[in-house]
């Protein structure tokens, strides 16, 4: 369903009844998502469109079959709602390039199946949750482009999956932890750059 499917959200799409799986991305639609659009199940991709407005609050609690979620390269605004945690099946959450604010929350750690996240490029602040540490079969973390601020949690450690971690562009700080070389033995990219952090980085290096 990629193409140009005009400026504004197909109202056609919710009389697809047995829909369960939705690509529009790359279409060129513009305004806000319907509320009766989540209940698309298993996999959703409206990346790279026009969207605005935020996610509504309760967004998790009316698909709990959802494996793929893109909302990436869009304008939505507002926060993560802490409902995503319900969606447990969940394997793949892109919300990047967009202007969500507030904290990451905590809750996306009960998607014991993720194995992609990618939040870079928001406004997002605070620090890094430490029940991140659950997500064991994370592969890809982007946290890339926002005002996250702490210390790398020591739950990170946990995340012995990760071939992919990009913490760059923020405001975190402490020292580099000399665990990332020993607990990432997947680990393929690294990016720590432009953040505030102090010391081990020469420790870090040798064990890598």
């Amino acid at each position: 369903m990629e193409g140009n499917s005009g400026p504004s959200f197909p109202t056609w799409v919710k009389f697809l009844k047995n829909l369960l799986e939705l690509d529009m991305s790359n279409a060129g639609i513009s305004g806000s998502i319907p509320i009766w659009f989540w209940n698309i199940s298993f996999r959703l991709d409206l990346s790279n469109n026009k969207l605005s407005g935020s996610i509504p609050p309760n967004m998790g609690e009316s698909n709990l079959d959802l494996l793929f979620l893109s909302l990436s390269g869009n304008q939505i605004t507002g926060e993560i709602p802490k409902s995503m945690g319900y969606m447990r099946k969940l394997e793949t959450i892109d919300l990047s390039w967009n202007s969500l604010i507030g904290s990451i929350p905590s809750s996306i750690s009960n998607c014991s199946s993720l194995s992609f996240l990618n939040l870079g490029h928001n406004d997002l602040s605070e620090a890094i949750p430490k029940s991140f540490g659950r997500l064991k079969w994370l592969h890809s973390l982007y946290l890339n482009k926002n005002k996250l601020s702490g210390e790398l949690p020591l739950s990170f450690q946990n995340m012995s999956s990760l071939e992919i971690l990009d913490l760059s562009y923020n405001r975190l700080s402490g020292d580099i932890p000399t665990w990332i070389g020993t607990a990432f033995s997947s680990l393929t990219v690294l990016k720590l750059r432009s953040n505030a952090f102090s010391g081990g980085l020469l420790k870090l290096l040798k064990i890598i």
